[in-house]
């Protein structure tokens, strides 16, 4: 059997017609190799289909997807599929952190792997003390990381980094605290919250919200301490919890969301 490749393809066309050189017969060749040539890559494609379709519904479900878009089409079809959602809307204290990446600089970790280390502390007057520690992974291409919130907050505070290079911005309805890396592989946000209830409410609701930034896999370690006089009722999920202090780890496939009640 003849190869075909790029250099050869008129010359071994011309030996296929044989004696007949027309141009219907050289027309009618080339029809019949790109007949076969599509049944293969088709073929090919058939074969990966279900397996190529997993992935795709996998890395969907548990955000480490990402599609970028500039088609309203696209953005109907990921609104719908819930691709683009977030479950923080439903969260009275929501914490999304994101990774900012120069999209110019091709890398082999654009999408790091992190961890966060997330400390609460609910106080008597009902204001939280937040922190977390973001650590993430020394790479070439990464611009920032950006802290956002939708609570009103007097200020928060970012340590492991020249504050000439922390900035605040809004981002829709979220206050944003954007921190441009250069070396740094480590940092801490915290602030202190408003009242969320009235002080007379002898029993109260919390919703903590964590995000899940699309493509980055998210490993979270999460404390949670009540002040004196302070008590957990209930918290969904179930977390181990001794007294006021509540500790557990996860691996974060999706937003993840902390339903508190707490009783004076």
């Amino acid at each position: 059997g003849q190869v075909f490749n790029s250099q050869n393809l008129l010359s071994n066309l011309s030996i296929l017609q044989s004696d007949i050189e027309t141009s219907a017969r050289r027309n009618d060749l080339a029809a019949q190799l790109l007949a076969r040539s599509l049944d293969n890559i088709l073929d090919g494609y058939r074969q990966k289909l279900l397996p190529t379709l997993q992935v795709l519904a996998n890395g969907a479900n548990h955000k480490d997807l990402v599609l970028p878009s500039s088609q309203l089409a696209y953005n109907r079809v990921a609104d719908q599929a819930g691709i683009q959602g977030s479950a923080l809307q439903a969260a009275d204290l929501p914490v999304n952190i994101l990774l900012v990446a120069d999209q110019k600089v091709i890398s082999p970790t654009k999408y790091p792997a992190i961890s966060y280390a997330t400390k609460v502390r609910i106080n008597q007057d009902t204001t939280v003390n937040y922190s977390v520690t973001v650590k993430f992974p020394s790479i070439s291409n990464l611009d920032s990381v950006v802290l956002c919130t939708s609570l009103i907050v007097p200020d928060i505070t970012v340590t492991g980094i020249d504050q000439q290079r922390v900035f605040t911005r809004r981002l829709n309805n979220d206050i944003c605290k954007v921190a441009d890396v250069l070396t740094e592989t480590e940092l801490t946000y915290s602030w202190t919250t408003l009242q969320f209830e009235s002080l007379d409410n002898s029993e109260y609701n919390l919703v903590i919200g964590q995000g899940k930034q699309l493509g980055v896999e998210v490993v979270s370690d999460f404390e949670m301490v009540l002040d004196s006089g302070l008590s957990f009722q209930s918290i969904q999920p179930d977390i181990p919890r001794i007294e006021g202090r509540a500790v557990f780890t996860e691996s974060l496939d999706k937003d993840s969301l902390i339903d508190i009640n707490i009783i004076r």
